[in-house]
């Protein structure tokens, strides 16, 4: 076996590339880098490795404050934790970068419940302006106890494209599969996540109201399969926006996502402001179907929703709007869901809600939490 050390990087020029043929590589220390530089395998067969109970990061790129490192590329390799010990790192962190990270495949991150996969953050340059940008693309990631994908705070632009995500679970069951908490703009597209014990994906801060620095306001989720999430009963939701806040009407949209699964809700819109949530496939959550919370200006169209509220539960519905504003409900199709409260599920402090065109499948078509008077200005049609 083959050791990476840091003199390994250091002997590579600003720009240069670090070739690294089939074989087994053991990392015994971080290997830092500050400069720009590619680092790819021959594919799957060049695999990275830790010693027994390290709990360092093996691989860390990080621009020198302020600046911002313009080009990294690392592909075709594996990163393979087994070795870790506990450590609440990162397989690769990625800090102040324009990186670009492909057909990697990380391994093994949660043998004591402590590894993420890629931890992607921003930064400033010289100027104090946020300019890293994060694309992740095409790798896979199987065993991490931790987000696999994190991009936090500071990022540009971040692109999260067809990467494959199973089996991520850890002790606290808030393990999302991709997680983007402070990118401006944002792309999470046609991922796979199966298997794991937080959010499918979550784009915003969880657990931070109100955002402190983490707020994600312009992006696209689609055309993602995400399959059994919040498994082991943590009731974790399929796709989660919360605490993202746009300036402009609808600038986040999730749009032609399967999510089959839920253990929660399958959508989540909460503590949000322009969210579009369009032609979805729901196929089976413990929760409502899509459900938008303390937010505004929310637009939950032509969405088709099958075996809503699989646990039974009071009050779980096709959608849900609660503590919002300027909400439209339309076009929206729920079937198979004997266990649906109604297909449209409002409270009575919610404001200016639309409820129009959508087919109930049976159930009751619009019920009010905790029963009484509907809202006022409640405009209601249905087909």
């Amino acid at each position: 076996m083959i050791d990476i050390t840091q003199a390994t990087l250091d002997q590579v020029e600003p720009g240069g590339k670090l070739y690294l043929p089939a074989g087994d590589y053991m990392v015994p220390a971080t290997v830092r880098r500050s400069s720009p530089i590619s680092i790819r395998g021959d594919g799957p067969a060049s695999t990275l490795h830790l010693p027994e109970g390290a709990t360092h990061i093996p691989l860390l790129v990080q621009a020198e404050s302020p600046g911002v490192i313009e080009w990294v590329n690392i592909s075709d390799l594996t990163i393979d934790l087994h070795g870790g010990g506990q450590y609440s790192g990162a397989a690769l962190q990625l800090n102040n970068c324009v990186d670009v990270v492909e057909r990697v495949h990380f391994r093994n991150g949660s043998r004591h419940d402590g590894f993420k996969g890629v931890n992607a953050v921003g930064g400033a340059d010289a100027n104090g302006a946020g300019a890293p940008s994060h694309t992740i693309r095409d790798c896979t990631f199987r065993g991490f106890s931790k987000a696999p994908i994190n991009i936090t705070t500071g990022t540009r632009f971040a692109l999260v494209e067809g990467n494959r995500i199973t089996m991520c679970t850890g002790t606290t069951g808030r393990t999302p599969g991709i997680q983007v908490s402070g990118a401006e703009h944002f792309v999470v597209v046609a991922n796979h996540v199966d298997g794991v014990d937080g959010w499918g994906i979550v784009v915003g801060s969880v657990g931070v109201n109100p955002p402190v620095g983490l707020a994600s306001t312009h992006g696209v989720v689609a055309h993602n399969h995400v399959v059994q999430v919040g498994i082991g009963g943590q009731s974790r939701e399929g796709v989660a926006i919360v605490n993202a806040y746009s300036d402009q009407p609808r600038m986040i949209s999730i749009h032609h996502n399967v999510i089959r699964g839920a253990e929660g809700k399958a959508v989540l819109v909460q503590h949000a402001r322009g969210v579009e949530v369009e032609a979805n496939i729901v196929d089976g959550c413990g929760g409502h179907g899509v459900s938008v919370e303390s937010s505004q200006d929310v637009v939950v169209r032509s969405n088709r929703l099958y075996a809503v509220n699989g646990e039974g539960l009071a009050d779980y519905s096709g959608v849900s709007v609660h503590a919002s504003a300027d909400v439209d409900v339309v076009g929206n199709r729920l079937r198979n869901s004997p266990n649906a409260r109604a297909c449209v599920l409002v409270d009575a402090t919610s404001i200016g809600v639309r409820v129009l065109d959508n087919l109930p499948g049976g159930r009751t078509p619009l019920a009010l939490f905790g029963g009484g008077a509907l809202p006022a200005d409640l405009i209601q049609r249905w087909t």
